[in-house]
């Protein structure tokens, strides 16, 4: 992240652990709106919350 500020590199990075212990603080501000993480959800697990944030990523992603 900090080479990639420094030469002016504009575009987004997506990771599967740019979340994990010690990736933020190493990153700095340099990640700041440039670093998203991916990560997986089940779309089966009970609950209200689970149901409407899987509606919500539905009506966001019509076509994923």
């Amino acid at each position: 992240m900090k080479a990639a500020k420094d030469v002016g590199y504009e575009g987004k990075f997506y990771t599967f652990y740019g979340n994990a212990l010690g990736a933020p603080a190493a990153m700095g501000d340099a990640g700041v709106g440039k670093v998203l993480a991916v990560a997986e959800w089940m779309p089966n697990v009970p609950g209200a919350e689970s149901a409407k944030f899987y509606q919500s990523f539905k009506q966001r992603f019509a076509k994923p």
